[in-house]
């Protein structure tokens, strides 16, 4: 099950605004041995709990869309606005996954945007592509509270990171903006990448 970063976040927000007492305790016992503490397990106490708990196990996450299949089919299989975002999903399956690699002007463009318009959720997006503490405050330290040039070392170093897998730089990305609560950025991002691939 292939899915956007945005289309992720959506069906995990529907998840967690619509769960009961009774999900989460059968997805607690269904990931136990994945949550692998007692003391962790006896604290989580929602959906969005779990969720963070198995995001950063690397259990769930949107290149494995199959993790998440499994907690729609065993809490919501009727759930009509993810079965919408789902069937959304299935018809544009027929457009190749295979992302090329995308042009430095893109790539700049994108940093662009991101940098000018990051904003205050600047160290929520450096978390979220898992810059270090000790990373983020040097760069608060350094820079001075310029946001868009502490941005611009935070994205640059994703780059870096990924910069031979046009697929997973484009998907952590999009990820950490939608974390990061800039799903606006994920989309204009999303736009500009579909403008590359179509010149």
């Amino acid at each position: 099950m292939a899915l956007t970063s945005v289309q992720y976040m959506d069906i995990c927000n529907e998840l967690v605004s619509s769960a009961t007492n009774t999900s989460l305790n059968l997805l607690k016992h269904n990931f136990r041995d994945v949550i692998n503490s007692n003391r962790r397990f006896c604290k989580i106490e929602n959906i969005h709990s779990l969720f963070k708990v198995l995001e950063k196990r690397g259990i769930l996450c949107v290149e494995n869309g199959s993790i998440l299949k499994h907690i729609i089919d065993l809490i919501a299989p009727n759930n009509q606005r993810i079965q919408t975002i789902l069937n959304s999903n299935s018809r544009n399956t027929g457009v190749t996954r295979v992302i090329p690699p995308v042009s430095d002007d893109y790539i700049e463009q994108i940093h662009d945007l991101i940098r000018l318009e990051m904003g205050d959720k600047w160290k929520e997006l450096a978390r979220a592509l898992k810059i270090s503490e000790g990373i983020i405050d040097n760069l608060d330290s350094q820079h001075r509270g310029n946001i868009p040039e502490m941005v611009k070392e935070i994205l640059e170093n994703h780059l870096q990171r990924l910069k031979n897998n046009p697929h997973m730089w484009r998907s952590k990305l999009q990820q950490a903006l939608v974390s990061a609560r800039r799903t606006d950025l994920a989309e204009r991002v999303d736009s500009i990448l579909a403008n590359s691939n179509a010149s």
